[in-house]
């Protein structure tokens, strides 16, 4: 099916555009009203206009692979007490986009205005931040990989969105879903790392969400800041496959019946399934991503919050 277009709201500079015909089966209707507005960052390399909402929709919605028993059934794990599917590759598997708007990494001018995208109606509830706030709030998702002073950085990341991808995020934003909802930005206006997630939606975009909230922004001119200055995190390193493998099983991921220390297909298997809850890249290679994400989800478990309560 061919997306369609329907043009929502105009700005100074901006052009909001409904996209119809994205993957997926839909998301249940909404049963409280919105009272908050989410800022993410989707973590993945630069696309350019529709190309970047459809990128999104489809890493979402395509269906997971599981593990699986010898005689073909699904193959469970318990973390905390609770039965959870082990996770070995594909997609998230939901019901849609988990956005309910999009800002491209690379946007697109049309008409002399830059496009920005809805994916959802406001009275779906989708899948963006955690169960309480999907259910009250709404997601603008800035398409791209922004450092963060959480996480050490990597090759695809951006100290910021492009200029007019900025632009385009503020404006629709500020002049029109702010309104839209009634919510004032001091107590609606929230980044992912509001909601536990502490590297989303990266350093710049946290500083701006502060400082249109009215607060210190945190991080100085994080614009101009080198990812390569970023310190790493003071904390133990996985430089054995020991450690590796010792960690993930402490996360509650099942590396097999394979020997402590020997890397071998229980171990990729099990590092694939943590790379998906953490919402990294799933490449099945332990790389300063990996390692970095290891560290906050091990310092989550010791705050209770792990795994994700989305997850």
């Amino acid at each position: 099916m061919a997306l369609t277009r329907t043009t929502e709201w105009e700005g100074e500079h901006v052009r909001l555009v409904k996209l119809g015909g994205l993957p997926g089966r839909g998301y249940a209707k909404r049963r409280s009203p919105i009272s908050l507005l989410f800022v993410h960052q989707s973590s993945t390399r630069l696309r350019a206009g529709t190309d970047a909402a459809l990128a999104i929709a489809r890493s979402h919605t395509s269906p997971p692979t599981y593990k699986l028993n010898s005689d073909g059934t699904i193959l469970y794990r318990t973390v905390r007490g609770v039965q959870r599917k082990q996770w070995v590759g594909g997609g998230r598997g939901w019901p849609g986009c988990g956005h309910t708007f999009v800002v491209p990494g690379i946007p697109q001018v049309v008409d002399r205005k830059i496009e920005v995208y809805r994916i959802h109606d406001d009275d779906l509830h989708t899948f963006h931040t955690g169960p309480y706030y999907n259910r009250v709030g709404v997601s603008v998702c800035f398409a791209g990989a922004f450092s963060s002073r959480h996480t050490r950085p990597t090759p695809r990341e951006r100290a910021a969105p492009e200029p007019d991808a900025m632009m385009a995020g503020a404006e629709l934003i500020l002049d029109y879903l702010l309104p839209r909802y009634g919510i004032e930005p001091a107590e609606g206006l929230k980044g992912h790392f509001d909601a536990g997630k502490p590297a989303c939606p990266g350093d710049y975009l946290e500083a701006w969400v502060r400082t249109n909230r009215g607060e210190p922004a945190i991080v100085n001119n994080p614009a101009a800041r080198d990812p390569s200055t970023i310190p790493k995190p003071k904390a133990q390193t996985f430089d054995t496959h020991e450690a590796r493998m010792t960690a993930l099983a402490s996360l509650g991921f099942d590396l097999g019946d394979g020997e402590m220390g020997v890397w071998d297909e229980g171990a990729k298997e099990a590092l694939r399934a943590f790379q998906s809850m953490a919402d990294i890249n799933v490449d099945g290679r332990w790389g300063d991503q990996t390692e970095a994400a290891t560290r906050l989800a091990l310092a989550a478990q010791g705050e209770g919050a792990w795994p994700p309560a989305d997850s």
